[in-house]
């Protein structure tokens, strides 16, 4: 069967008169009756009763109309997929980083692809976590890295989109040097009950502001107060002046961490530094991108 033929018995069947679908399809009326019988031929069975002037559809013609509708929208779905992953491969690479936090060597990688592959060209935009996930899933970002909060009985949903962990890592508690609770080896959130708890924006970092929340609740802690913050180190500069206290994976602490204290949680919480992307979207090239930055930022 042809995408004509398709289009002819949906005319047909939507009109329920060949006369009127030719005219429609600008068409002859023996033309389209001929790709008609071609369809049944194949089809092995009658789509159409004729009755007089107009046509119903048999019970095999209702299941075929159906399947029809599903297949033209099917076929058109591949069309605009491969259009944009000709127009993706065209243009520069979008990669969305999520702002406020450290991405270690990932700035080294981009140059050091790049040498290995002169043609690879990118862009870069740092915004927050909620617009990298809308970005990916509507395609304004190609590829996007953030980070998201696990537990071992959580695990956030990135819904039909593909992600792979790039890079597990422990909280610690921040604190400056003064607090009562800076000579400990390690803590638990219950001995940071009562503290000024600074945060990302939620918008900016929903999952980490939000594991905070839950995690308290979760053992019946209510934290005194949660200032936010859009960047991670304001958040650091913010403590260093004894304005509360903050959390922060080890793997993602900024060169400038002096006169601060960094004591491990003793819960067992994991941030994972993921990379995001759409599968039916991404051009294989860029697979090899992902897979680059994942094999060499593990090992760094």
């Amino acid at each position: 069967m042809t995408h004509k033929q398709l289009q002819y018995f949906i005319a047909i069947a939507t009109t329920k008169n060949v006369t009127k679908a030719a005219q429609k399809l600008y068409v002859s009326q023996p033309a389209l009756s001929s790709h008609i019988k071609q369809l049944e031929t194949e089809l092995k069975t009658q789509l159409f009763i004729r009755k007089h002037r107009n046509v119903e559809l048999t019970p095999a013609g209702e299941l075929f109309l159906i399947r029809a509708k599903e297949l033209l929208i099917h076929q058109q779905n591949i069309i605009n997929e491969i259009q944009a992953l000709s127009k993706s491969q065209e243009s520069d690479l979008r990669l969305g980083f999520m702002t406020g936090n450290i991405y270690r060597n990932i700035p080294d990688l981009l140059v050091t692809y790049k040498q290995e592959n002169p043609s690879f060209s990118y862009s870069i935009t740092n915004t927050s976590s909620v617009e990298i996930f809308e970005g990916v899933k509507n395609h304004t970002f190609d590829i996007g890295f953030m980070l998201s909060f696990y537990d071992d009985t959580r695990e956030k949903s990135f819904e039909n989109l593909s992600y792979e962990e790039l890079i597990t890592s422990s909280v610690y508690a921040v604190l400056p040097p003064a607090h009562p609770l800076s000579g400990k080896k390690s803590l638990t959130f219950k001995q940071l009950a009562n503290e000024t708890v600074i945060s990302t924006e939620p918008e900016y970092a929903p999952y980490s502001y939000e594991y905070i929340i839950q995690y308290s609740k979760k053992i019946n802690l209510q934290h005194k107060k949660m200032v936010a913050s859009n960047d991670i180190i304001d958040a650091l500069n913010m403590v260093r002046s004894n304005l509360g206290i903050c959390f922060l994976a080890t793997e993602f602490l900024p060169n400038s961490i002096n006169q601060l204290k960094f004591i491990p949680i003793k819960e067992d919480i994991l941030i994972k530094f993921i990379v995001i992307w759409d599968e039916h979207y991404l051009a294989p090239c860029h697979h090899q991108f992902i897979e680059y930055i994942k094999n060499n930022l593990s090992t760094t």
